[in-house]
Order: C-alpha cells, then sequence, then structure tokens
C-alpha cells in the first residue's frame, strides 16, 4: 500500500471515529441537579472572643424559584448554619463541609455585620472574605445591626413568603442602595463616608392575626470614612440627610412640625453643596431644590405661606442632621468630600485624610426652595 493510499484510508477513519467519540460524551459530566443543591442567600458577620463567629441562611429550590410559590401563605422553612473560628474564612468553610448538600453561594444578596464586629474588625474584612468566593458577586447588599443575627435570618416576610423577597433584600422600597463594591470605592475616597444600612426588627405595626409579627426595618446608618469606623446615626437624625438622595421616592412631610396644618408629598429632590475656604476654615452652603404636592390641608393659608413653612421644615432637618452628625463625627451630606474635590491641596495641607475636619459652624447658609407642583382634587381645605 503506497503512502497516498495509506493516508487516505487513515483521514477516512478518523472521520468516522469522531461522530462515535461525540455520542459517547455528555456535555454536563459535573452539573448538579437543582433541587440537589442548597442555596446560600444570606450570610451573618459576627465577632465576640476573639473568635469571628459566621452565619448562612440556606434555601432550597422551592424556597428559591418564584414559579414554586402557589399556596401563599404556608410557611417555607429557612436552615441556618452557625459556626465559629480564629478566621472568618475557616467559619464558612466549616458550615459549607458540614452542609448535607452541595451549596451554591451565587445566590447570596445580602451579607449583615453586627455592630461589635463593624466596630472591632470594619468592613474591609468582610469584603475581602467575601471575595475568596468566586461564586458571590460584587453587587450583594452590606447590612449593620444591633439585633441578634439568628433573630434576623428566622424572620419571614408578609404572607410567610420567601425571606428574600422581604424588604431587607428589595432596598428600594425606603431608600437609594449601595452595593458592596460601591460601599468600598467611598471608603477608598478622601472624604467620602460609606453608610452602611442599619436594620431592625418593628413588631408594633403588624399582625399575624392576634400575634404580633415583627418586619424588618431601616433604623439608621453606619459611618465608615477611610476605613475607619466613625458613627451610627438613627434614621430620624438622618431625616435632613435624605434629601441627598437623587433617586427620591415618596417622602411626606407635616408643615408646620409642630401643631401641623398640611401634610405634602415630595416627588423630587436636588441637592448642591458648594465648598468655602474662609478665614482659614472650611465653610459649606447647601442649595436644595424640591418638587411636590399637598396630601393634605387642615386650614385655609395662602401657599405662599405653606411654602414658607416646608422650606422652614426642611431646612430646620437638614441642620439637625448635620449638627448630630459632627457631635457623633458622622457627614450625612459627603461636605468633606466636597471640598477635596474642590481644594484638594487644601484638604492635604490641613490633614483632612486622617482627622474629621467638620465643626458646629462649618453649614454656612441653608437655601430651600419648594415648588409645589399642585394641590390634588381640592383648591383648598377639605375639613371644616
Amino acid at each position: 500500500m503506497n503512502d497516498a493510499v495509506y493516508t487516505r484510508w487513515r483521514r477516512l477513519l478518523t472521520i468516522g471515529l469522531i461522530p462515535l467519540l461525540l455520542v459517547s460524551l455528555t456535555g454536563c459530566w459535573g452539573s448538579q441537579d437543582i433541587q440537589s443543591q442548597a442555596y446560600a442567600t444570606a450570610i451573618g458577620l459576627d465577632y465576640e472572643n476573639g473568635e469571628y463567629i459566621t452565619y448562612v441562611q440556606v434555601l432550597n429550590f422551592g424556597n428559591v424559584a418564584r414559579s414554586e410559590k402557589i399556596e401563599i401563605g404556608n410557611g417555607l422553612p429557612i436552615w441556618l448554619g452557625k459556626a465559629r473560628n480564629l478566621l472568618l474564612s475557616e467559619a464558612l468553610t466549616t458550615i459549607h463541609f458540614t452542609s448535607q448538600l452541595p451549596m451554591f453561594w451565587g445566590h447570596v444578596r445580602i451579607v449583615v455585620c453586627t455592630e461589635r464586629f463593624l466596630r472591632m474588625k470594619g468592613l474591609q474584612t468582610a469584603y475581602n472574605a467575601m471575595n475568596r468566593y468566586r461564586e458571590i458577586r460584587y453587587n450583594i447588599y452590606l447590612y449593620g445591626t444591633k439585633e441578634k443575627l439568628e433573630d434576623l435570618f428566622t424572620q419571614k416576610s408578609m404572607l410567610n413568603e420567601s425571606p428574600i423577597d422581604s424588604l431587607i433584600a428589595n432596598p428600594k422600597q425606603v431608600y437609594e442602595p449601595l452595593s458592596s463594591n460601591q460601599i468600598t470605592a467611598r471608603i477608598n475616597e478622601p472624604g467620602n463616608p460609606a453608610v452602611l444600612p442599619s436594620i431592625s426588627l418593628d413588631g408594633s405595626v403588624w399582625k399575624e392575626d392576634k400575634k404580633g409579627k415583627p418586619m424588618f426595618r431601616i433604623d439608621g446608618g453606619y459611618f465608615f470614612t477611610d476605613r475607619q469606623f466613625g458613627g451610627w446615626m438613627s434614621t430620624d437624625e438622618l431625616e435632613g440627610a435624605r434629601w441627598r438622595q437623587s433617586k427620591l421616592r415618596d417622602i411626606g412631610i407635616m408643615v408646620p412640625a409642630k401643631n401641623p396644618y398640611a401634610s405634602l408629598m415630595i416627588k423630587k429632590s436636588r441637592l448642591k453643596i458648594t465648598p468655602i475656604w474662609e478665614a482659614g476654615e472650611m465653610k459649606f452652603d447647601i442649595q436644595v431644590k424640591l418638587q411636590g404636592f399637598v396630601m393634605e390641608l387642615l386650614d385655609d393659608v395662602a401657599m405662599d405661606q405653606l411654602v414658607n413653612d416646608a422650606n422652614e421644615v426642611i431646612r430646620a432637618s437638614i441642620q439637625h442632621s448635620f449638627q448630630v452628625g459632627v457631635e457623633k463625627k458622622c457627614d450625612p451630606f459627603a461636605l468633606q468630600q466636597a471640598f477635596y474635590r474642590k481644594f484638594p491641596k487644601i484638604w492635604d495641607r490641613i490633614g483632612g485624610k486622617s482627622e474629621f475636619m467638620l465643626k458646629s459652624d462649618s453649614l454656612r447658609n441653608i437655601h430651600v426652595k419648594l415648588d409645589i407642583l399642585h394641590t390634588g382634587k381640592y383648591k383648598g381645605r377639605t375639613a371644616k
């Protein structure tokens, strides 16, 4: 057999074997059945007596897939793993290896840190530990809490639906959220505070039958600057800082704050900060423009008076949030970042990277301009 014939037969044999090999192969040798995996959806971090304490909330496929939620109101089981170790990664690994099903981390949406963990270890420790797991995404939400993590992670939402459908996993209902990568970026930027929302359980509003039903509630925020823990401010203390939100949701205010005669709904807000270097000190002017409409009116008042009284309520809330922030060494309006961006050389010279620079008189002027779009279907008051 000459070389040409031999080569031709070898090619024909190779072409004939390739389909047989393809048929014998399967493309999913390493795959897992969906219902045969444990889905980690939330992670809790605590620190006590020199040890890290980790919690992992696990849901099965029936809890995660929305198509499975046919019978609304039936309780869904929540599995919670807990482990302790000198190393954070080892504590998480212990939970992983004791799971009776392969654990999938790609559905983790929230990480909740106790206040003790935040004060002693900070956000960077949590962020580094999470990113060791390749399946965990960068856009998870971070929270702080004063509550017990076990109580938070075993709490169910309304109608006993999946916990991942509750307030904690849908923060846009309440505030403009920041993902973990956004928070980390702010921590590393001079003068830019990262605010970690604080959550708690409130059992005073809802009931299931006649029994109180605790629900998740945003009760404040933890402040970090340059990776350092700053302080905590409650939602009441942060009331004036909400006007910073560019994607503001409907927010109601009473006018005036004491003995109100009207209720307004604010639909849109735009806040501008003007930093000033004056007589060797940093000063700031704040200008905020808002749009809203009348929700309730108990007295017949002129529109000018209503607008002026509403402007004063908003101005007072901004002043209050600023003053409380100075006392607690928090910067809810990111004033220091605005100063750094405009005067970077002065910022470095006065030591802004290492010190909290705001004083009680740093906020010079607050200008508020409210535009009332309409008064509803009624022109005046509806109650006599």
